[in-house]
């Protein structure tokens, strides 16, 4: 996925079956690492830990 400067966009994730099982509660905690780039090539790094909420249960 691409975004301008200043852009925020939320994205979906698919968590497998098994993990949910492992999950205590409707949430849990994760690390999310993302890679910029600009235009003369410079290249940035940036992690930090999230929080998922798992959808409810139907």
């Amino acid at each position: 996925m691409s975004l301008k400067a200043g852009q925020r966009r939320t994205v979906t994730v698919k968590v497998p079956k098994n993990l949910r099982r492992l999950a205590r509660t409707s949430t849990f905690r994760v690390r999310a690492s993302v890679v910029s780039t600009d235009a003369a090539g410079n290249v940035a790094t940036s992690s930090r830990r999230i929080t998922l909420a798992l959808p409810k249960a139907r």
